[in-house]
């Protein structure tokens, strides 16, 4: 079954869009009249919030500079990470990629939490328990990778995954992204490989 996809639009085309909807509603008031101007914006109105709904805009993922030569690595974890191996299997990563900047130092790893929130949540506006969650699923990752002996910290982020992403690049200077996935990858995944600069790695079920 298809499904509708949100729609991308790049920055700059953003004002030339909106003043192709709104240039209708001006036309009809200066040449038909008024009643049927006021019928045109409304519609238009309607085409913008359908627009507006629809929007994601296609920049490129900002990262905060790096003040020295030490690697860092972000790991989002939209589930608590209780698998010893795969804990190794990240901190062997880390450790690859800290030696291919010349070993400036031990890693640094950030795990990221997003929120994840159910429909029914979602719609009762419900963030107490869906945060909870993403905490007590923080503190298993970070309890499993050091009983690994892979020193990390953490953080909560947004309930959406590419925006939590951007939030927590934005403070952290990381050479690559992990994720941790079950099962197939979403639209977030695909959308932070397209804009990030620098690589993005699955870990799972199935590595790639």
């Amino acid at each position: 079954m298809r499904r509708f996809l949100p729609a991308r639009i790049r920055a700059p085309l953003v004002p030339l869009a909106i003043l192709g909807l709104i240039a209708p509603v001006i036309a009809a008031f200066a040449f038909v009249g008024a009643q049927f101007g006021l019928a045109i914006g409304a519609f238009t109105l309607a085409a913008l919030v359908v627009v507006a709904a629809r929007l994601r805009y296609d920049e490129p993922i900002e990262v905060a500079r790096r003040a020295d030569a030490r690697f860092r690595m972000l790991v989002v974890a939209p589930r608590a990470l209780d698998a010893p191996e795969l804990a190794e299997r990240i901190g062997e990563l880390a450790r690859q990629g800290s030696r291919s900047l010349g070993g400036g130092g031990e890693p640094e790893l950030l795990v990221l939490a997003p929120i994840v929130q159910s429909r029914l949540e979602r719609w009762a506006s419900d963030l107490a328990s869906p945060r909870f969650d993403a905490q007590r699923a923080l503190a298993v990752s970070l309890a499993t990778l050091a009983a690994a002996g892979i020193d990390a910290h953490g953080r909560v982020g947004d309930e959406q995954t590419v925006q939590a992403v951007e939030d927590a690049l934005a403070a952290f200077p990381a050479q690559e992204v992990v994720f941790l996935i079950e099962g197939k990858t979403g639209p977030d995944v695909e959308e932070v490989r397209r804009r990030l600069d620098r690589p993005v790695r699955l870990l799972g079920p199935v590595d790639a």
